[in-house]
């Protein structure tokens, strides 16, 4: 397998988790998940993905388990990650990021998974930095 097209997983309403591990697939595309409301694990490690599409997670409520580690991940799409309320864990490690992903609308008990000594943030979302309320912090 080496992409995820849109279509794959069509009529597959039920699926609470997909894995995709160890494959070749270098890219995913817009709405590969779409309509999978339940949808609460995906594991995409090990493949030679470089982004991922924005919106690919859009309606995704249900989410609490993404693995995206091992693969040459440099950047996340903006707002990615918004409205995974429910997600507990986010593996990014093995992955060359040059930008750390927005991980605003995480929940505070999200566990994330950097990893290794290759990542290299070389550039930080606007969210990444808030200044200190007035009167210091």
């Amino acid at each position: 397998l080496v992409s995820v097209p849109a279509g794959l997983f069509a009529g597959r309403t039920l699926v609470k988790s997909i894995d995709l591990k160890g494959n070749a697939i270098a890219a995913v595309e817009p709405g590969a998940f779409k309509d999978m409301a339940v949808l609460d694990n995906l594991a995409m490690a090990n493949n030679l993905l470089t982004t991922l599409p924005p919106g690919l997670l859009d309606n995704q409520r249900q989410m609490q388990f993404i693995d995206l580690s091992n693969n040459k991940i440099t950047t996340l799409p903006d707002g990615l990650l918004l409205g995974l309320a429910r997600l507990r864990e986010l593996r990014l490690e093995g992955n060359p990021l040059t930008c750390a992903p927005d991980l605003s609308g995480l929940p505070a008990t999200c566990q994330i998974f950097w990893g290794n000594f290759s990542v290299r943030i070389t550039q930080l979302p606007p969210c990444a930095y808030r200044p200190p309320p007035p009167g210091g912090i």
